[in-house]
């Protein structure tokens, strides 16, 4: 994808994931920092250039440590992800605040706890039983949403519902989001409030 459209954005993203999967981290901040300058998004570039400064002043641990900072601080005049925040801190081996800030994003209903189950980054906290129980309480909130959990996929019993939750009913909801309050129909028949 990166070969046949280097200015798609969200492509850079992916291979910093990959990058990160394989501890490859000089690749992975160049790749954040190639996303933040084809997206024109000013969160994403200076969330890369954190990385960029901590990694050449600390090495990995040093961008994540400055990656964390970058993300409290946007927290501060806006939305940041507290799931991203949280797979930082798992990254650097603090247990505890990455299960606060796993915490926070339940409370918060993050988009990004869809990955809980399957994220490579959480793999560290896997053993302990906060994991457990925050994958049982997001378990449970799929399922009076009306999901079927399988195999760490989402199956809804219905196409009604698939436009309000999988595309982030929870971020419509979440008074932190860049969207900010809305309410969404329920249905993809229902009229859409104004």
């Amino acid at each position: 994808m990166a070969n046949e459209d280097p200015t798609f954005a969200y492509t850079h993203v992916c291979l910093a994931q990959a990058y990160w999967a394989k501890h490859m981290y000089p690749q992975v901040v160049g790749e954040w920092k190639v996303y933040g300058q084809l997206s024109g998004n000013r969160r994403g570039s200076d969330f890369a250039s954190a990385m960029e400064q901590g990694f050449r002043s600390g090495g990995w641990k040093g961008a994540l440590t400055k990656g964390v900072e970058a993300r409290q601080t946007q927290r501060k005049t806006g939305y940041a992800s507290a799931y991203q925040i949280a797979i930082l801190y798992a990254d650097l081996g603090d247990k505890n605040k990455a299960f606060r800030w796993l915490n926070t994003a339940y409370q918060e209903r993050d988009r990004y706890l869809y990955g809980l189950r399957t994220d490579f980054l959480l793999d560290p906290l896997r053993s302990d039983p906060r994991f457990a129980e925050l994958v049982r309480k997001g378990s449970l909130d799929e399922q009076a949403c009306g999901a079927v959990v399988r195999k760490n996929s989402i199956r809804l019993p219905s196409d009604r519902d698939v436009g309000s939750y999988l595309f982030g009913i929870r971020d419509l909801e979440n008074p932190r989001s860049p969207l900010g309050l809305q309410k969404v129909p329920l249905s993809l028949t229902d009229p859409v409030p104004s």
